[in-house]
């Protein structure tokens, strides 16, 4: 029986080498999947009736996002943009960006509010 290579080289691969390959891309998936859930997506559970009536007690939310939008506008010596200017604008940006990150999610949202078993209506808060 010929020995075992990786193509790349012409020495046969050990039994611990392939191990060590094995063992290292597991930590690499598990530490990109960890760091998806952390810092993605997460589901929720809501145990209070905070977000009534868009969100009754026992339902899950399946997406937290959030965004950070940096906002500028001009301004002279006679004149500025007010406070609420500035905060509109950034909760726009905000709102726009967010939407964003939905629109592009959206199937992974249905699908999992399909799987869910709840209607439509009583899983999305409508």
């Amino acid at each position: 029986m010929a020995p075992v290579t990786d193509g790349n080289s012409a020495a046969p691969l050990d039994g611990r080498i392939i191990a060590y390959r094995i063992v290292k891309f597991a930590v690499i998936v598990l530490l990109c999947a960890g760091a998806v859930k952390l810092f993605v997506l997460d589901t929720v559970l809501v145990r209070t009736d905070q977000m009534e009536p868009a969100l009754a007690d026992g339902d899950r939310v399946l997406g937290d996002y959030t965004a950070k939008e940096h906002v500028s506008k001009s301004y002279n010596l006679y004149s500025e943009p007010t406070h609420r200017e500035l905060e509109q604008a950034a909760r726009d940006a905000v709102r726009e960006r967010i939407d964003r990150k939905l629109y592009l999610d959206a199937d992974r949202l249905a699908d999992a509010l399909a799987g869910s078993g709840k209607p439509r209506s009583a899983a999305s808060g409508q």
